[in-house]
């Protein structure tokens, strides 16, 4: 009876072998290594480029963006692949001018002011200009900067205004622009205002800065963030209001967050943070400011590099009243999976590895704008669990169980033979 049953379990451990051998004979071994699996929809050529936009759960699913993905059609043949987007179209352009501010200029003390004259370009217009930076040295500070524009020093409106901040504690920020509308005004004139909490702090202003600000949003996404309870460990700190939200994603960079607001006449400073779990910790973004004074509003600000799934915005506002913020939103630069197919068979997109293969010969490594000029369009399917990773786990499971059914064979090989020997012998 052990014998009979010893044979029926390695037949059947032998036939599961049978089973996931077959359902897996056609596909690289290696792909067990990703968590997930996408279909590509369309219909493919050989020899022809195509793109697949890359959705938020697409994103999410990446453990080493953008190097962990392969593309292989059912039969197992690999498409060449990679990740491309379009290059962020801003820009910051510095202006050539010259400091025409009058030495026999009338003393202030409310604020002290310098003017500006644009130089004009080669063809005599004055460029257009939208930032004025301005460079001090004081290691703590919140003033109140107004930028002013007109065609001379007599005649001037004023063009947009902000703080300049540097502060150290309780958290380093530093904010030293101030952004107006597209102006073409020859003369600048900047008014740089007392710190309200030190009114007897000499200014150091060290240079100024004209600048032109390009920047192209028309493709981005907009992602809307999701407001998120506070963490019980994370109490906010004095003169701090702190937001937490969720992007929806992990991987995805963001260029910007935006926001509205109804409040007026405030001007503050602000940090961002990042991190993909809630037992991570908080990694810096970005520093930057927000303002509403006097109709100049600047409610964007602007991200190097941020691909975080959860965000945590704090506003320093020294005392003031905090503007509630409303629509807090994300923008995106949209990215594509590019292959080029090798047959006509239905492809997959296979992601989310912590280890990956360079392949440098991919000839879609390089890409150039001729390549985009002839690509078609893909859709991707929502992920789903790699089918080869569950493969993995049952052939690890099939070999457990032949092991143990060696194991248990063995044993019982060896209690027939003692019975035999006992009974011949004893």
């Amino acid at each position: 009876m052990g014998v009979v049953t010893a044979r029926i379990g390695i037949a059947a451990a032998l036939w599961c072998a049978g089973v996931a051998s077959l359902s897996a004979a056609s596909w690289p071994p290696d792909l067990e290594r990703y968590d997930w699996r996408s279909t590509i929809n369309g219909s493919f050529k050989t020899g022809m480029v195509y793109r697949a936009r890359l959705t938020p759960e697409i994103f999410d699913g990446f453990r080493s963006f953008p190097l962990d993905l392969r593309v292989i059609d059912r039969r197992g043949v690999e498409w060449p692949s990679v990740v491309w987007s379009r290059t962020d179209r801003s820009s910051i352009t510095p202006l050539r001018h010259a400091d025409i501010t009058p030495a026999d200029q009338p003393t202030v003390t409310d604020f002290t002011v310098r003017v500006f004259q644009l130089q004009p370009d080669r063809d005599g217009t004055i460029p257009l200009h939208n930032r004025v930076i301005v460079n001090t040295g004081a290691r703590e500070q919140a003033r109140r900067v107004e930028v002013w524009g007109g065609p001379s020093r007599e005649k001037l409106v004023l063009l947009g205004a902000g703080f300049v901040v540097e502060q150290k504690t309780p958290a380093p920020v530093r904010n030293r622009s101030v952004d107006y509308p597209d102006a073409r005004w020859p003369v600048i004139a900047v008014r740089v205002y007392a710190d309200p909490r030190a009114t007897d702090q000499a200014l150091e202003w060290r240079s100024t800065e004209i600048a032109r600000v390009d920047r192209d949003d028309s493709d981005h996404e907009i992602i809307p963030l999701k407001r998120m309870e506070a963490p019980a460990d994370e109490p906010p700190a004095e003169g701090v209001t702190v937001f937490h939200l969720d992007a929806g994603a992990r991987n995805r960079p963001l260029v910007a967050m935006t926001f509205a607001s109804d409040a007026t006449d405030f001007a503050l400073p602000v940090r961002l943070f990042g991190r993909n779990e809630a037992t991570n910790k908080w990694r810096w973004i970005a520093d930057s400011g927000i303002h509403h004074l006097e109709g100049h509003e600047q409610n964007r600000i602007p991200l190097a590099k941020a691909d975080f799934r959860y965000l945590k915005l704090e506003l320093y506002h020294y005392g003031q009243s905090v503007p509630k913020l409303k629509h807090l939103a994300a923008s995106a630069i949209p990215h594509f999976v590019i292959f080029e197919a090798r047959s006509d068979d239905k492809p997959y997109l296979f992601f989310g590895a912590a280890q990956y293969d360079l392949d440098m010969a991919n000839p879609l490594r390089r890409v150039d704008a001729s390549l985009f000029a002839r690509e078609q369009e893909a859709e991707l399917s929502k992920r789903h669990t790699n089918p080869m990773r569950v493969a993995g786990s049952l052939s690890d499971y099939r070999n457990t169980l032949i092991r143990f059914g060696l194991g248990i064979v063995a044993l019982l090989v060896a209690l027939v033979g003692i019975r035999l020997i006992r009974r011949r012998y004893l």
